[in-house]
Parts: structure tokens; sequence; C-alpha cells
């Protein structure tokens, strides 16, 4: 939730506080013991509002019913395509991490191809691939003997 004045993460407990230790501003955390606790949450964060920006693209007509009961009156705008525009931004460091993180999931799929035969079970495939993909990750950490 992002105001002139604050920028709160709603975040599921279950979680584990991963959003918490990943964003900036504050972080608001809600439990599924009561049905729709998300749009509780939301309440206490923005108590009122007349223009929400969400991402229809990630909008079922449940949700939009529920922000538009929360927030009688709103006017719903898609942000969608802004979103996605600056989404495509990368620094040169995303873009060195999208690569490396591409060749590895290319040695995966590598040993998968490598793995599969008749009769072989699918999980050992994926072990076997995932087990390629570990050990490139870990490569350049190498732990101490």
């Amino acid at each position: 939730m992002v105001t002139p004045e604050r920028v709160v993460s709603v975040s599921a407990n279950i979680d584990g506080g991963q959003p918490w230790r990943r964003t900036v501003g504050e972080n608001i955390v809600f439990t599924d013991w009561q049905r729709d606790n998300f749009y509780r949450a939301l309440g206490a964060v923005l108590p009122s509002c007349r223009r929400l920006g969400v991402e229809f693209d990630h909008l079922t007509v449940e949700r939009r019913a529920k922000l538009e009961a929360l927030y009688p009156g709103v006017t719903l705008v898609d942000v969608a395509p802004a979103c996605m525009r600056s989404r495509m931004v990368k620094s040169a460091e995303e873009i060195a991490h999208i690569k490396r993180g591409a060749r590895i999931a290319d040695l995966g799929g590598a040993a998968c191809v490598e793995a599969i035969a008749e009769g072989v079970p699918e999980y050992e495939v994926a072990l076997h691939a995932t087990q390629a993909m570990v050990r490139e990750i870990g490569r350049p950490f190498p732990t101490a003997s």
C-alpha cells in the first residue's frame, strides 16, 4: 500500500517475515484465522480511500467486489501497464543475476534430459536436475572442510 505519506506491505503470516525483511517502509502481517483478514488489514492501513490503483490483471471479480465493499464509492484505477513498464527496467546487476539464473536453469534442463528415460520415476529425474542446479549454485560459495 503506497500513499503520499506511507509505504506499507501487507503480508500473510505464513510468509515468515520475508516481506518485512525485503521491503522498505512498514509491514503489517495478517493471519487467515478469519476469512478476509487481508481486507481487514488493508482497512487498518488505509481506513478510507477514493481512488485506488490496482493491477487489474491480478484482480478477480470476487476481490474487486471486496475492495469496493471496503471502500464504498472508490474508483479503481488499473496500474498494471505502468507497473509492468517499471518492472522491465533492469540495472546491470539485475541483468547479470538473471543471466546467471538462466544459465543454471539451462544446466538443470540438460540434467533433466540426461536423466529421463522410460521407467525412470519422475522424482528421480527431478532429483538429478535439482542436484545439478544446487551444485552449480554452490560452486561460488564453497564450504570449509
